[in-house]
């Protein structure tokens, strides 16, 4: 793959407000980078210097942007559900908004690449096989309801149409994830224990949300559009052994958590996630090679975080 060296101006961010979104904000603010963002709910950093569009994707009339043009648009915004007929209904929603975003493309002589996050749930559960970008998509969990919203910008992305580079997050941690901070911080601060969920032989493709923002930003400087990545950092970890390093960094002792006890506590989307299983790999590794990762593997980050 030929490498770029892109030019990019005034870059437009969609889900500001949420954990990836904050983590582009800060990422951008610190590379000196002036941004702009669509801003519907919640409250984004008013001491970034960010140029702020009010509005969702739902009803933005995204003609305004054709004023200050930007050249790439990061898309990590999802309207989402506490449950399995509220996340239909968001993704229905979320299809509709995506293809208006897609028709405004259309009709600009110059359109802004589309820097869109997935995830790998679209890949559903793969054992321990080892996941390129080409695998099959047999989405499971969430990913059930939420594919649904992807597919307007996957077609585009495979029409060749226009400029649109997909990226597939694994679990992403850090400040502010709630999957870590829900499902094992709070248990290690009430209990003093790390549960380990289904047995544990689930393989973890992790990544840390600062090089979430940093890979994303990555791709948009210097890789063609009409490819999909695979982001994560480090070697894949069995659950098991991700629960292990966190009691001897912490102390804690583990617990398990059957799959069952998942599915009565929460819901059955939820319990397949914990026991989903991914070995992310990349069928582009060059398109890494200059890219410095804050953190290399989880264990930087915990040591970071419990020294």
């Amino acid at each position: 793959m030929e490498m770029l060296d892109r030019t990019i101006n005034d870059p437009l961010l969609l889900g500001g407000s949420g954990f990836v979104g904050s983590a582009l904000i800060r990422y951008l603010y610190r590379e000196g980078v002036p941004m702009q963002a669509l801003q519907n709910r919640g409250l984004l950093p008013d001491h970034f210097g960010i140029k702020i569009h009010r509005g969702g994707l739902e009803n933005f009339p995204w003609a305004q942007l054709e004023a200050s043009p930007p050249s790439v648009i990061f898309h990590v915004a999802r309207m989402a559900g506490k449950n399995e007929k509220d996340r239909q209904k968001a993704a229905q929603r979320n299809a509709v908004a995506n293809r208006r975003l897609l028709n405004w493309m259309e009709k600009q002589a110059d359109p802004p690449l589309l820097i869109f996050a997935s995830g790998t749930l679209v890949y559903g559960s793969c054992g321990d096989a080892a996941v390129k970008e080409d695998a099959p998509l047999r989405p499971i969990s969430f990913q059930r309801a939420y594919h649904q919203a992807e597919k307007p910008i996957l077609e585009a992305q495979q029409a060749g149409t226009l400029p649109i580079t997909i990226v597939r997050p694994g679990w992403i941690y850090g400040p502010g994830s709630q999957w870590f901070e829900a499902f094992y911080e709070r248990p290690l601060l009430r209990q003093k224990r790390i549960p380990v969920f289904d047995k544990g032989q689930n393989w973890l493709s992790l990544l840390h949300v600062a090089d979430a923002a940093g890979m994303m930003w990555h791709l948009a400087k210097h890789a063609p559009a009409g490819y999909v990545f695979n982001l994560w950092n480090g070697p894949p970890i069995l659950q098991r052994d991700f629960a292990d390093r966190l009691a001897e960094k912490t102390g804690a002792r583990l617990i398990s958590k059957s799959r069952r006890w998942l599915r009565w506590r929460y819901d059955a989307a939820l319990a397949e996630a914990f026991s989903f299983s991914l070995k992310a790999d990349t069928l582009y590794p060059d398109v890494w090679a200059s890219y410095q990762a804050r953190y290399p593997s989880v264990e930087h980050w915990l040591r970071e975080r419990y020294p």
